[in-house]
């Protein structure tokens, strides 16, 4: 998927991320727009098809695999408090994010909780997009998030954002031409909120991710 669903800004023919990264501009670059559980990996799934499942956007009951999204985080957690939990709220963000982006839902709630704009706005604009157009955003995001640094109420989280096994499908669940992403440097801005850390901003950066 471009780019453009998952981090809703870093032009990718990077998913366009939309992921998601809509191809939106912002102040300091193109950004992308788009985690805490067992192991390394989450994964999510859409509710099965029967007589009683709610209708998807085009009105018919939406008929979605068992797993259809998922989240592999790669490296180590780190071991300062201070970090970690920086860490744990960037992982939080990206299951949450793809999470609103394969329902999609732009008023996901776990999604709302763990950002703020102006990174809440792009995916959400991309949400809304998905669901005009009976598009929904799936496949695994690849993530190795390092927390750069940690001071007062804000933090930085340097990344290399891999989704190019992320792209959206249409309604009969084909796979939607041109949405793949790609392997994108991230640099993303967290902030506390109510005493919790969530994610501000989502830039792309130019280090290297190899």
């Amino acid at each position: 998927m471009r780019v453009r669903a998952l981090a809703a800004g870093v032009a990718v023919s990077v998913l366009a991320v939309s992921i998601v990264l809509a191809g939106c501009e912002a102040g300091g670059g193109d950004e992308p727009a788009g985690l805490d559980g067992p192991a390394n990996t989450a994964t999510g799934s859409a509710p099965s098809v029967d007589d009683t499942a709610p209708p998807g956007p085009s009105g018919e009951p939406t008929d979605q695999p068992a797993e259809d999204w998922a989240v592999e985080v790669g490296g180590e957690p780190p071991e300062a408090a201070a970090d970690l939990a920086v860490y744990e709220a960037y992982l939080r963000y990206w299951r949450a994010d793809l999470e609103a982006l394969s329902i999609p839902d732009p008023a996901h709630q776990p999604f709302l909780d763990a950002t703020i704009d102006p990174q809440r706005q792009r995916v959400v604009s991309v949400a809304q997009q998905l669901l005009a157009q009976d598009h929904r955003t799936i496949g695994t995001l690849r993530i190795e998030p390092f927390v750069v640094s940690v001071s007062g109420p804000a933090a930085a989280v340097q990344d290399c954002m891999d989704g190019r096994q992320t792209y959206d499908v249409d309604a009969a669940g084909a796979e939607v031409p041109d949405s793949r992403g790609d392997l994108i440097p991230v640099l993303v801005q967290l902030a506390q909120e109510g005493g919790r850390w969530v994610v501000a901003d989502v830039q792309q950066a130019e280090h290297d991710c190899g």
